[in-house]
């Protein structure tokens, strides 16, 4: 099956093996997985390989951040409502490190909803251990 990807004006989801979910070019570049997606919740995950690493051999930041961006804007899109969002801004700590066949686990949480804007939090870890902290603001696009 050729995967859909959306534009701009389209429904954030489409139906596909039970899920609604839309493919993103992105998240298959970084072999990001969904892993659960619940109201106001989305757990996701990435097996850190040797193309995700920085100089000193360990996944590049840029690599954990991306996967806070889309943990944190999949707890949105798990709504029925199918509006459209865009990332804001994100604050990312860096709490640890991970290492070549890593699985990082990124767990998001919806905060609150206010007008325009959402925000959402993410924790990021390998073997339950914390790596990482996020915290975003998302636009909404389309109502």
């Amino acid at each position: 099956m050729i995967p859909k990807y959306r534009s701009a004006d389209e429904p954030s989801r489409e139906k596909n093996d039970n899920s609604m979910e839309y493919a993103s070019p992105f998240r298959e570049l970084l072999g990001i997985k969904v892993d659960k997606k619940d109201d106001d919740l989305a757990v996701l995950s990435c097996i850190i390989g040797q193309s995700q690493l920085n100089g000193g051999g360990i996944a590049h930041g840029g690599v954990v951040m991306a996967l806070a961006d889309t943990a944190m804007g999949t707890c949105f899109s798990n709504r029925e409502d199918n509006r459209s969002y865009v990332t804001l801004d994100i604050n990312y700590r860096f709490l640890g490190r991970a290492l070549p066949g890593d699985k990082v686990v990124a767990t998001a949480r919806a905060l609150r909803e206010g007008g325009r804007i959402l925000t959402s939090t993410c924790r990021l870890t390998v073997n339950g251990r914390l790596i990482g902290s996020a915290s975003g603001s998302f636009y909404l696009l389309s109502d």
